[in-house]
């Protein structure tokens, strides 16, 4: 590939790269699975290398971390205000069907009404099941930004590679 040719390459997928990590401020983007997809194409295009594909690890390594942030971090919400691992586990489960289902909130919806019916048929308590349903917005709250600080970070390393090349 020509200088220029893998130049206007870079311009283009660095786009891409910012692009996705800007599409994290909403939900109704992938802008994690963005920047793994550009990553992923410029290593086939422009070839493995040592250090190409190191920084390819490390961004698939986050990306994928990053998808994986919200279960974990929403779990760990419900389960401070004592919902079981049961629910949080029907909870979650739900989260991610519906998210491919019903894009960009269909998600959020399902894992707040399993939440909230698995809670409130195991505690009989309205105050107790909301309070459940409410700590899922909260590790969903959180668990966004940390997905900004990966998607930072992935960019970051992004201009890295591409500046190293």
């Amino acid at each position: 590939m020509s200088e220029g040719t893998l130049l206007a390459f870079q311009i283009v997928t660095s786009v891409f790269m910012v692009l996705g990590m800007l599409s994290m401020v909403t939900v109704i983007f992938p802008g994690l699975t963005v920047q793994l997809i550009t990553a992923l194409v410029y290593l086939l295009i422009t070839g493995f290398t040592p250090a190409s594909t190191i920084y390819f690890a490390v961004i698939a390594l986050l990306a994928v971390g990053g998808m994986l942030v919200d279960n974990f971090i929403m779990g760990a919400s419900a389960s401070k205000t004592g919902a079981t691992w049961w629910s949080i586990a029907l909870s979650l489960a739900a989260g991610v069907v519906f998210s491919f289902l019903f894009p960009p909130f269909g998600g959020l919806a399902a894992a707040m009404l399993v939440m909230f019916a698995v809670e409130i048929l195991r505690l009989r308590d309205l105050k107790r099941a909301s309070k459940s349903t409410a700590s899922i917005l909260v590790g969903c709250g959180i668990s966004a930004l940390v997905r900004i600080g990966i998607a930072v970070v992935i960019t970051a390393l992004w201009f890295a590679w591409i500046l190293t090349a």
